[in-house]
């Protein structure tokens, strides 16, 4: 059976949909985790679960923000991270930082291995799932 060249496109197509939704769930699968890894900080923090009245409670919850986080399965959009009245930083990421330490010392250590500004941009776009917008991480031209 000889392939035409219309059945290795709609392969190809397929397969990079089918890439696409594993990495999608795979991303929803690490905002669920890190969803409950920060109200189980917090909870600990506090001493007691949302709602619960002890007298072993430290600290009262005050809502929650909402970030991004990039991660090494892509960007984690509208992340709430809970917060607390005494301003309990979490341990999961540091303050300010958009980007996992891992994806900065991959981007370090291709920039000092040589690769090039726009293949570097190229892996972040792909880990990332969307384009650069950094003057260093060109598109790369048709």
């Amino acid at each position: 059976m000889v392939l035409s060249e219309k059945d290795s496109e709609a392969r190809t197509g397929s397969q990079e949909l089918f890439e696409r939704l594993v990495r999608d769930r795979l991303r929803q699968a690490v905002r669920l985790t890190l969803i409950n890894v920060l109200e189980e900080e917090v909870t600990a923090i506090i001493g007691a679960e949302r709602y619960e009245r002890s007298e072993h409670r430290r600290d009262q919850r005050n809502g929650h923000y909402v970030r991004d986080l990039q991660t090494s399965v892509g960007t984690i959009e509208d992340l709430p991270v809970p917060r607390t009245r005494e301003g309990h930083q979490t341990q999961v990421f540091q303050r300010y930082h958009r980007r996992r330490d891992e994806i900065d010392a991959a981007m370090l250590g291709m920039f000092v291995g040589g690769v090039s500004q726009v293949k570097v941009g190229e892996v972040r776009d792909q880990l990332d799932g969307k384009q650069a917008q950094c003057f260093f991480c060109l598109p790369s031209l048709p």
